[in-house]
């Protein structure tokens, strides 16, 4: 399997995964730095999606093998998540709003629900 991944790491679809992991580490780093004016804050949706996708296979976190990633032996998202691999479908949104909804609340408490 570690030759045929060396081959699937070379491929478009392994290369469009690693991006958009690295697109979203990058955009978590530009949060935290930016925490401090009060404005922002920093959703790793990204990192919801996996860590939820790993305890539903109650798999580890392995920076090599993550869902999604197309490598040999490793899991792919499954139903619910993507539409087309890319848009998100039920299980991807409930994901996004659940923590959306945790992030704005923690951040800025006066925006809860019931407080407006």
């Amino acid at each position: 399997m570690e030759g045929l991944n060396k081959e699937e790491r070379k491929s478009r679809g392994y290369r469009t995964f690693i991006n958009k992991k690295r697109y979203a580490e990058l955009i978590m780093k530009i949060a935290v730095e930016c925490e401090g004016t009060g404005r922002v804050t920093g959703l790793d949706f990204w990192g919801d999606m996996v860590r939820k996708r790993l305890s539903e296979i109650k798999g580890e976190y392995d920076e090599n093998m993550l869902p999604g990633c197309g490598l040999y032996g490793s899991r792919d998202f499954g139903d619910g998540y993507f539409t087309d691999g890319l848009h998100l479908d039920t299980k991807g949104y409930g994901i996004l709003s659940r923590g959306l909804y945790e992030k704005i609340v923690s951040t800025w408490p006066q925006m809860a629900p019931d407080l407006l």
